[in-house]
């Protein structure tokens, strides 16, 4: 996670790269209720979008306003969006695969053409080139997608070897406890404010995660699985969402990297509790900041006894999967690798000092509304 922007702000992504394909977030994340405006980005690689975001994130810091920061789901080291969150304003970048079109156009949304830098005539001299690298990344994203959902077949076995011998009624009561400790004081008939915030991703820099939730809470609750596959996390953390769904507490959620339907994460603001799945790092940062801890080991909630003779079978499925994993992630990197090699030839291309000019107008623009 070296050379991630912003290591210790209030971070996440807003897409994911699944079995699926690419799922992007950004219609609940940069959503009407949030935020009022929203200035979409357009222009190719390297015409300054990332850091157009990153400029304007800073300088609205220094003013001393709250930056929500999301990171590309594919290249962490850009962003795909910001939200001054006391400005309710929001600035993503509206280019394939995330491309975004103005629903009030002017109204909400604004639009602002980064590519008016390029010359045109220049970038025409290598198309050869870049089509050879777009063609590249694309396939490359295609095999990638490929591996995740042969690795979601390979989970999906795994679960039903797992799934006879889940104590369900056992989990139910553990996970109904904890959600009654948490939301108590919460009033009744209250309709529940749930966000979506995206906490891990596999990218081009391999699988990230991003301890935005359990950094700014002031107790964490870790889930530990017994073996991959088993999905007792996100069993576990369901019945904590329903409970507070039902009890209409506010949360952020977050779902797997690789599983748009499957959570991994939840986060309760007013009451300052994390929920997510183990990590020993995270873990040994709570001790050191003297921050509430709990383990639960998901382990109990399985009838290991039973599931013993599985134990073979179970274990040649987890090899499969993590070797399907491994292999997305390869082909994950090589289409940054492409991309990389894209954004060189449009920074040759491109008159900085024309995207300057614009940038500082709009964010001189933003910051002053």
């Amino acid at each position: 996670m070296n050379g991630l922007y912003k290591k210790d702000g209030i971070r996440f992504f807003a897409a994911s790269n699944t079995k699926e394909g690419f799922v992007s977030y950004f219609d609940e994340i940069f959503c009407e209720s949030d935020c009022d405006r929203v200035y979409i980005l357009k222009g190719g690689p390297g015409c300054g979008k990332s850091t157009f975001m990153k400029k304007l994130g800073t300088a609205a810091e220094e003013k001393g306003l709250n930056v929500e920061y999301f990171h590309c789901s594919s290249d962490p080291e850009s962003l795909d969006g910001i939200i001054i969150k006391d400005k309710k304003v929001a600035v993503i970048d509206g280019t394939n695969p995330h491309a975004a079109e103005p629903k009030y156009a002017g109204v909400r949304e604004i639009i602002i053409n980064l590519g008016e830098g390029w010359d045109t005539d220049k970038l025409y001299q290598n198309k050869d080139e870049i089509t050879k690298l777009c063609r590249q990344k694309q396939k490359c994203y295609k095999e990638a997608y490929g591996c995740l959902y042969s690795k979601d077949v390979m989970d999906g076995l795994i679960y039903k070897l797992t799934f006879p011998n889940i104590l369900f009624d056992k989990l139910d009561k553990s996970a109904l406890r904890l959600a009654k400790s948490v939301f108590r004081k919460n009033e009744k008939d209250v309709k529940a404010n749930k966000k979506i915030r995206i906490t891990e991703a596999f990218s081009s820099l391999g699988k990230i995660r991003l301890f935005t939730f359990e950094d700014t809470a002031k107790q964490c609750v870790f889930l530990k699985e017994p073996f991959a596959g088993c999905r007792l996390s996100h069993l576990f953390l369901k019945r904590v969402y329903d409970c507070a769904d039902n009890a209409g507490a506010q949360m952020y959620v977050s779902f797997k990297a690789d599983k748009k339907d499957e959570i991994n994460a939840l986060y309760f603001p007013k009451e300052g509790i994390s929920i997510s799945l183990y990590d020993e790092n995270a873990v040994n940062k709570c001790d050191r900041n003297l921050k509430k801890c709990k383990i639960v080991n998901l382990k109990r909630f399985i009838d290991i006894k039973a599931l013993s003779h599985t134990k073979p079978l179970r274990k040649f499925y987890e090899k499969l999967s993590l070797n399907m994993e491994n292999q997305a992630l390869e082909y994950l990197k090589n289409a940054g690798n492409a991309h990389a090699d894209t954004e060189k030839i449009y920074r040759q291309c491109t008159n900085y000092t024309t995207v300057e000019k614009i940038s500082d107008k709009y964010i001189k623009k933003i910051l002053n509304s």
